[in-house]
């Protein structure tokens, strides 16, 4: 597993997911605009739905459009390429049951953020295997994500290894 994390440039983010309220695709471009004054990160937003043009408009208005792609819907092998090109899976949605996408990510090096008190708590544990933030709450997410690009490399290696191998115990 390559745990190329940042490799000392800008972090790159994914969202996967649908483009709806509950998903919070916003709160993530919010959060990452309030870790990164400098701008220095990549965000890459996969899926359609109803939010596009809002999130669209959010980030011409936040003046982010160097920083967020937004890819639309892709084939699955495509998603799975992107997601092993990111650092980091952002999705911190409400009411999930439970999110195969985050083992997706786990199982391409990503390190993955997910939703407290939602489906994937006690499968993800907070700075062991991933991270867990409060659903849609941008200042959370940001604190989050600033945690992270603070952290020291092998602290980064582990967490990642501990989230590759959660996820090869969940599937092939």
């Amino acid at each position: 597993l390559d745990t190329k994390f940042s490799d000392g440039n800008k972090l790159k983010f994914i969202f996967v997911g649908q483009l709806t309220p509950r998903k919070h695709a916003d709160k993530v471009i919010l959060a990452l605009n309030k870790a990164f004054p400098s701008k220095n990160f990549e965000l890459k937003i996969v899926g359609n739905g109803g939010e596009l043009s809002r999130f669209q408009e959010l980030v011409k208005n936040l003046n982010l459009e160097e920083q967020v792609e937004f890819c639309g819907q892709v084939a699955h092998d495509k998603v799975m390429s992107l997601m092993r090109e990111s650092d980091c899976f952002i999705m911190t949605s409400e009411q999930e049951v439970f999110g195969l996408v985050y083992f997706e990510a786990m199982s391409q090096g990503c390190l993955a953020i997910a939703s407290k008190n939602e489906g994937m708590d006690g499968i993800i544990e907070n700075g062991v295997n991933g991270f867990l933030c409060p659903s849609g709450d941008a200042d959370a997410l940001a604190d989050v994500v600033n945690q992270i690009a603070n952290m020291n490399p092998s602290d980064i290696r582990r967490i990642i290894l501990s989230g590759y191998n959660l996820a090869r115990n969940y599937s092939e």
